[in-house]
């Protein structure tokens, strides 16, 4: 037995150097790829990443990765139905209304997953009001078993209170690596197709995941749009969550947006239960005063 371990262990260890060198070589090449033209689309953040700096790629949530990162609804479990309700800038010239519907659905049986979501935004201005309306569908499927890839199409409808209406479609795809159950990493490129019009802007983002002994879990993420961006700078996030027992976590971050030199201090509250899940994130601008949102979120597991 002990001669027979011995000879097995070396194979062991081969087969995992073997896979990490996959892993790698997978997230560089879906690093190259998107890194020619990606994008910040018309994500919509549920209050978990919006707690957190704006962070989350590389979290294994199905209800927020259908829209930060859709390979991580790979990761998901049974069928995830819920909303967002986001308001903001409410004392400012520029007071803004979102909400999302998702579903999110994922068979153990079925080689893949999947999700579907609408979007609404209204964004008011000075002399004119924007309605946003996306609807998205993604999918997403083991490509290893610790390591998924997916993409998601959506469909755009802008209309303009003083202008004409127009609709637009574009394409994400994303990358997510769980090599340990402490640690994950995303790449994502949105809206990769690009847009003429620059309404779609293609952005490139990087995304870290940390748990430590499921009592702290640490988001970072950064991203940077490819175009609108001489410089080439890029807006970094994140925050850690705190195990408070009982399904409860405190969620607290920040975001450094390096494009418009805006701070952001962000912080929330959660509850994670095996069938019901909510939250609520505040997120403030520390150099605006009044430019803040409020986010609430619920869904139901099945």
């Amino acid at each position: 037995m002990g001669a027979l371990a011995q000879r097995g262990a070396p194979s062991k260890v081969m087969i995992r150097k073997t896979n990490i060198s996959r892993i790698v070589f997978i997230l560089l090449a879906v690093a190259y790829v998107c890194k020619a033209e990606t994008a910040s689309g018309q994500i919509f953040l549920g209050a978990g990443p919006e707690a957190l700096g704006q962070a989350g790629r590389a979290n294994n949530n199905g209800m927020d990765a259908h829209f930060l990162n859709p390979a991580g609804v790979a990761f998901s479990r049974g069928t995830n139905i819920g909303g967002v309700f986001q308001e903001g800038d409410l004392s400012q010239a520029t007071p803004v209304n979102n909400y999302a519907f998702e579903i999110i659905d994922n068979d153990p049986e079925s080689p893949l997953s999947g999700g579907l979501a609408y979007a609404y935004k209204r964004s008011s201005f000075s002399d004119h009001t924007l309605y946003d309306q996306d609807l998205s569908l993604s999918m997403a499927g083991h490509i290893l078993p610790n390591v998924a890839f997916g993409i998601q199409g959506h469909r755009l409808f802008r209309q303009n209170s003083n202008g004409p209406a127009y609709t637009k479609y574009n394409t994400t795809v994303g990358l997510l690596a769980i090599p340990a159950n402490w640690f994950g990493l995303a790449l994502v490129g949105y809206d990769i197709l690009g847009d003429a019009d620059q309404v779609l802007i293609p952005t490139f983002a990087v995304g870290l995941n940390f748990i430590i002994m499921d009592i702290l879990r640490i988001r970072f993420d950064a991203t940077r749009p490819e175009l609108q961006n001489p410089n080439h700078a890029a807006i970094m996030g994140g925050g850690t969550e705190f195990n408070l027992g009982y399904d409860v976590f405190l969620r607290a971050g920040g975001e450094w947006n390096n494009i418009t030199t805006q701070t952001y201090f962000t912080a929330g509250l959660g509850f994670e239960g095996p069938k019901l899940n909510v939250g609520y994130a505040y997120r403030t601008n520390v150099n605006v005063d009044g430019d803040a949102f409020h986010t609430f979120q619920v869904w139901l597991t099945f």
